[in-house]
């Protein structure tokens, strides 16, 4: 096996990469799409951070149904939108909403 296949392993069918990994990514999309400043990078990260961790938290509820975690995630996503509303202007956010299901891969 090449020293490049060892060390990018694949991910497990289903499973997300970590919180960290995931909003590290997202992060670095949105500063390059939206323009963001240096701070906003930095407030940007820590709010993706959170949604992020909130996922994982979601999903990772014992006997929650679909729905519910559905629900947990849809709940994470609209606190990071409220919360980026604070930190990116109002042309960014516009642009954030309409590239959002580009995105939202990441996270």
């Amino acid at each position: 096996m090449p020293a490049v296949a060892a060390k990018h392993e694949e991910k497990e069918p289903g499973k997300l990469p970590p919180a960290k990994e995931r909003a590290k990514e997202l992060t670095k999309k949105m500063k390059e799409k939206l323009q963001l400043t240096g701070d906003q990078e930095d407030k940007v990260g820590e709010i993706n951070l959170r949604a992020a961790e909130a996922v994982d938290r979601a999903i990772a509820v014992p006997g929650a149904g679909r729905y519910d975690r559905f629900q947990s995630v849809k709940a994470a996503q609209k606190q990071r939108d409220n919360e980026l509303k604070g930190v990116l202007t109002h042309h960014q956010f516009e642009k954030y909403k309409r590239l959002k299901d580009e995105l939202k891969d990441t996270v």
